[in-house]
């Protein structure tokens, strides 16, 4: 992990060094290994090292090259270099490796703009262009390098990797974006990559890179996932083990560290599988490392801990196991901290990550691995009961449903098979009558307009406890559905898509960037992520069974009690818990005190109600969700207002 900020300015006039190095500055706790700047005329860009890679170790940022006419700064990690170092054929020395900063360079030399369809790994980059006279810009696929700009048509284009650089300039506007504040109130609106908590402030999308020069600015996607392609193969067994071939290659590829490495450990599927092909990459390499892991733990909410499974990890395999204890202090103990790095509101679980990054820093780990959103790339497969249906398979939707029923939601299964059947089965064959079809056309007639219609129930969830006036001015963004999704796999593609368009890896980049820690994201790997999305149906979800094809991937190297588990601790027990205990004055505080900072976003008088009504038995999931996401955006506002964001000290960095 690294830092990257510049500045180019379109009119032609020159950079001042001092708003360059302010900019630097706001980003040192990320930079303990090296700071340089490179300044020309009307464009600047400024480097800030952290040392995690062997090669990183010899690397010289801004990199210029050897004929002064590009120039780049890159926080990036490049996981195709065998491939890339024999096609670029970068000059190798006895005294210096080939650094991934070289080869992003040689491949802009080689390939222009298409560059970023060769490279494979996590990168955000700009590369000054002397020659065409403009500021090439990427993004990795999945957002996890963090990349921000500012753009002034005609004027200037400013960029750093977290949003505070870009508030230390004046020309930057201080605008909060209500957009991205509704999307933390559980407000449906339709998705975007670019925004941020700031109107004028964006993020780089991901997949995209940008050509910014006089004549402007302009943005493509360089790669989008294929919902069509389909992988056929022999047998239950070759599937598997392309899985686990992509797999283990995808933390090989992450676990590429002159450092202790870590890995978060839950005890699910997701970061137990990290963990356990970590630990047995370890176990081959025989070079003595020994993996750490960090896992939140809970001593007073059964519920959510998950020690059971985490022990037998650690039973397995030869780590150095290291706890937090989730339910011993408040969420917000670090809050002040975590809002200066956050750059936006802090809300949910996120603290775990925060308290242990904290702790692997202590222990001098500089990397550290996260099962994050395993589900999504991997699949439940719970598309493929609509396969079925639409497909006419009503037998087979019937025994798959009935299955899923019984081993994962404990529910009735009867009422479950007769709804999929209705709903995809009868229903469409019924309204294939002429006089079914008649009423239907007389009922839709006599249907009131919009306006007069009856808010559905998902609007109802939404827009619990919150002010009216704001429901009215979000609903014009509110997200359309996207269209019938008939098969698994274009289900999974529409899941898929959402996670590139989420900021979580950005939220998580910026807490590790308090500690020097740089987080990677094994399943987040482009070649795996392929993979996931081109198998067939069958080998996501089988008997009712999900996820089937990682549990036969991982069959032998994770323990048998989390390769079979079906079930999953709900942390939500943990996190009431730990807001009722420790939170209650600052609660009290925002309901009686802080109303004029809130007030335009929730009905303060249903918060109230929901605060005097507050445990897990009294509540509904929705009402906690708003309570809290009240009480972190009051954090967060109160922060702003108090603080003014851009004055903020570096001392209240940890």
């Amino acid at each position: 992990m690294s830092a990257i900020v510049g500045i180019y300015y379109l009119d032609g006039r020159p950079v001042d060094p001092l708003d360059l190095d302010r900019m630097m500055n706001r980003l040192a706790h990320r930079g303990p290994d090296g700071k340089a700047v490179w300044i020309k005329g009307p464009v600047a860009m400024g480097h800030l090292m952290l040392h995690t890679t062997p090669e990183s170790l010899h690397e010289k940022q801004p990199l210029v090259s050897r004929d002064g006419a590009l120039v780049l700064t890159a926080d990036a990690r490049i996981d195709n270099r065998d491939e890339l170092l024999q096609v670029l054929q970068v000059p190798r020395s006895k005294d210096r490796p080939v650094t991934d900063s070289d080869l992003i360079l040689a491949a802009y030399e080689k390939w222009g703009a298409d560059c970023t369809e060769k490279l494979i790994g996590d990168f955000a980059f700009a590369i000054w262009d002397e020659r065409a006279r403009r500021l090439f810009c990427a993004r990795d696929p999945f957002v996890v390098k963090p990349f921000f700009y500012h753009y002034v048509e005609g004027k200037a284009f400013y960029f750093a990797t977290e949003i505070k650089a870009l508030l230390e300039l004046a020309e930057v506007p201080v605008a909060l974006n209500d957009r991205d504040i509704a999307r933390h109130l559980a407000v449906p609106i339709y998705p975007s990559g670019k925004e941020t908590a700031y109107k004028d402030i964006f993020a780089l999308e991901a997949a995209h890179h940008a050509l910014i020069s006089e004549s402007g600015m302009q943005q493509q996607c360089y790669w989008t996932m294929d919902p069509h392609s389909a992988l056929r193969l022999k047998s239950d067994a070759e599937y598997a083990e392309g899985f686990r071939a992509h797999f283990e290659e995808s933390v090989r590829c992450r676990v590429r560290s002159a450092f202790p490495v870590g890995s978060m450990l839950s005890g699910g599927l997701d970061s137990s599988s990290i963990a356990s092909t970590a630990a047995t990459i370890f176990a081959k390499e025989g070079a003595g490392r020994r993996l750490h892991t960090y896992s939140a733990v809970y001593e007073n909410q059964s519920r959510s801990d998950e020690r059971p499974y985490i022990n037998s990890v650690l039973e397995k395999y030869n780590v150095e196991p290291h706890y937090y204890y989730a339910d011993a202090v408040s969420p917000l103990v670090d809050r002040e901290a975590m809002l200066w790095h956050e750059d936006g509101i802090v809300s949910g679980n996120i603290h775990l990550s925060w308290n242990l990054y904290k702790e692997a820093s202590a222990n001098g780990v500089r990397v550290i691995m996260d099962g994050y959103d395993g589900d999504t790339v991997v699949s439940h497969g719970i598309g493929y009961f609509s396969e079925l249906a639409y497909q006419r398979r009503l037998l087979k939707l019937s025994l798959e449903v009935k299955a899923f029923a019984q081993k994962v939601t404990g529910q009735p299964w009867r009422p479950a098979v007769m709804m999929w059947l209705w709903q995809f089965g009868f229903n469409p064959a019924l309204s294939r009558l002429r006089l079914l079809g008649l009423w239907k056309r007389l009922q839709r007639l006599k249907a009131p307009a919009p306006s007069e219609q009856p808010v559905s129930e998902r609007e109802v969830d939404w827009t619990l406890g919150l002010n009216p006036d704001f429901v009215k001015q979000m609903r014009p963004h509110i997200a359309k559905p996207s269209g019938t999704l008939r098969t698994e796999r274009e289900q999974h593609h529409e899941l898929l898509l959402d996670a590139m368009t989420g900021h979580s890896c950005e939220h998580l980049d910026a807490f590790g960037g308090a500690f020097s820690v740089e987080p990677r994201f094994p399943f987040f790997d482009r070649r795996l992520v392929t993979y996931c999305l081109s198998l067939p149906a069958e080998q996501k979800i089988r008997r009712g069974l999900t996820r089937l094809v990682l549990r036969r991937a991982m069959k032998g190297i994770l323990p048998d009690m989390i390769q079979t588990r079906i079930d999953k601790s709900n942390l939500e027990h943990g996190l009431v818990y730990a807001m009722q205990t420790f939170e209650q004055d600052r609660f009290e505080k925002m309901l009686n005190k802080g109303g004029d900072l809130i007030s335009n976003y929730y009905d303060l008088d249903v918060l109230k109600e929901i605060y005097q009504r507050l445990d897990g038995k009294k509540t509904k999931r929705i009402e906690r969700y708003q309570l809290f996401g009240a009480l972190y955006l009051y954090n967060w506002l109160e922060f702003t207002q108090r603080t003014s964001v851009s004055d903020v000290i570096a001392a209240k960095s940890p």
